[in-house]
């Protein structure tokens, strides 16, 4: 039998642990872009005051980012990058100390990014963030003022739910980040936070009530519409109930009250009206898209249209023939050829039967 030289077999290993050490230099397997926050979430945006990391596989060999990294916000919003020597990662940071609501940030990364072996990321990669929207408690429909309207929201997403809002929701009237819900609207109801559009929510319009947030008065209306859909009095008679006994005793509690006590004590069929009526946009300002409805005693030849400042015609949002009832249409902010129109002022015109209305409003980038 043939013996076995060790010393051989010792320099075999030798070779193949010094193979295998220095084998990535020698045959660069590229450096890979990971995730962002080195984890999967189950929500798809970010909070407007989260940190954003950008993982790589490697540590990061930053002298290559900056001439091969862009950031552009859809907001406009001044992004930099951050990072740390030794790191697999960088993050990118708002210079305004938060991101925008609702804004979307393109990050593309150029094939010369390369880690500290020299190994590039070869090919060039470029993905969205999505970064969430904030809410001020009560106000409900995002038009910047807190008033009896609010009530409106609270009928159309009744039971809705969505992610809980994150870091000790309350109802203190200041911005609350939080993540977007599915239907993005009942974000803003959801005024306690606590992930369903409820009866309490009223607490949060009580509350604030009068507060707003920008210099900007929205038309008065009638706040009927939320009940007139239920097509009984149980949700007007929940948060009736709930508006008692909030906790904050003020002055638009008792204002909300005072609102909806008649319509608790009154039967459903005095509460339709008997002619056309067609009901102020929410929200209002608006961005990107915004609600209409209108009420019809009978069925009717309906045409709803938007149209600018200078009077020349946007849009036609329905021509056509049209139940009795309540019905609302979304305007998206397009033309009649799908482009973005620009901020601005824009009325709304609702010719039905022999009635027409026309209200304004405005929409915010």
């Amino acid at each position: 039998m043939e013996i076995i030289n060790v010393k051989k077999i010792c320099k075999i290993l030798l070779i193949v642990g010094l193979f295998i050490i220095i084998s990535p230099n020698v045959f660069p397997q590229g450096l890979t872009y990971d995730s962002l926050n080195n984890a999967s979430s189950v929500n798809e945006d970010f909070l407007v005051n989260q940190t954003i990391q950008v993982w790589f596989g490697e540590i990061l060999n930053f002298s290559t980012l900056s001439p091969n990294t862009t950031f552009e916000s859809a907001k406009s919003d001044a992004l930099s990058m951050g990072f740390t020597i030794g790191n697999k990662y960088f993050t990118i940071i708002s210079d305004n100390g938060s991101f925008k609501p609702l804004d979307t940030i393109t990050v593309t990364l150029g094939s010369g990014v390369a880690d500290t072996r020299g190994n590039t990321l070869g090919t060039p990669q470029t993905f969205d963030i999505l970064i969430g929207p904030v809410v001020y408690p009560g106000d409900t429909d995002n038009n910047g003022v807190v008033d009896e309207r609010d009530i409106l929201p609270l009928g159309i997403f009744w039971q809705y739910s969505g992610p809980v809002r994150p870091d000790n929701p309350n109802l203190i009237w200041r911005m609350q980040p939080t993540y977007s819900w599915t239907a993005l609207r009942a974000t803003y109801v959801d005024a306690d936070g606590n992930g369903i559009v409820e009866a309490h929510d009223i607490c949060g319009i009580a509350n604030n009530f009068d507060r707003t947030k920008i210099a900007f008065t929205p038309e008065k209306d009638d706040i009927l519409i939320p009940f007139l859909k239920q097509g009984d009095r149980k949700f007007a008679t929940q948060i009736y109930a709930a508006l008692i006994d909030c906790s904050n005793k003020s002055t638009g509690q008792q204002v909300l009250l005072d609102i909806l006590e008649p319509i608790v004590n009154q039967s459903p069929a005095t509460m339709l009206p008997d002619d056309f009526t067609m009901n102020q946009n929410y929200p209002n300002p608006f961005n990107p898209s915004t609600t209409i409805e209108f009420y019809l005693p009978k069925e009717s030849q309906v045409t709803l249209s938007v149209y600018n400042i200078t009077g020349q015609l946007v849009i036609t949002l329905i021509d056509q023939k049209m139940p009795s009832g309540y019905s609302e249409v979304v305007w998206d902010g397009q033309d009649n050829n799908n482009n973005n129109v620009s901020s601005g002022i824009y009325f709304y015109r609702l010719d039905a039967g022999d009635k027409t209305f026309t209200k304004r409003m405005l929409l915010l980038k």
